[in-house]
């Protein structure tokens, strides 16, 4: 099974906009780390008997999510794997409910990890011109763009275009 922790697009990127049954979670739930969750039809197969999952609950590392929608069904991609055996949430939830990160842990997370990365594993003595920083900081704008953390896990990025005419415009942004 795999579980998503995904933006509300996550479905239109995938092409994946037909609902079996109920509704997708919104960008209200991703800001509010709701607990709600999509299932595939492989899920509602085994772990509902074909029932429908609709206001029930399932639990992900013990923290219980309400089943709002149930994907339409999509079968086996291209390497085989079933796609329809997946959970979607909004990513704040499985974030800071699921996997204990809170946004102040992730602050300091990162201003630890930073001091302590040139005490280890640093080429500081060997380089000494190599501790210039290889990218300009980032403007005002783009710091208050930015939470702090809340982009540090990410594991995939999926994006798509409109048309196969704005594939190239979307390359460049």
């Amino acid at each position: 099974m795999s579980i998503y922790g995904t933006t509300a697009a996550f479905l239109e990127v995938r092409d994946w906009t037909d609902m079996a049954e109920g509704e997708p979670f919104t960008e209200r739930d991703v800001r509010n780390s709701s607990k709600v969750c999509l299932v595939g039809q492989t899920l509602v197969r085994e772990l509902f008997s074909g029932q429908s999952p609709i206001g029930k609950e399932i639990r992900i590392q013990n923290v219980a999510f309400k089943v709002i929608g149930v994907m339409g069904a999509k079968g086996a991609n291209m390497m085989g794997m079933d796609q329809d055996d997946i959970v979607l949430a909004p990513w704040t939830t499985i974030k800071y409910r699921v996997s204990g990160s809170s946004a102040s842990a992730s602050a300091s997370s990162q201003s630890s990890s930073s001091s302590s990365s040139t005490a280890v594993n640093t080429l500081n003595d060997i380089y000494p011109g190599s501790q210039q920083n290889l990218y300009p900081a980032p403007s005002a704008t783009q710091q208050a763009d930015t939470p702090a953390g809340a982009l540090r896990d990410v594991n995939q990025i999926m994006a798509a275009a409109a048309s196969s005419g704005q594939i190239p415009e979307a390359i460049i942004r």
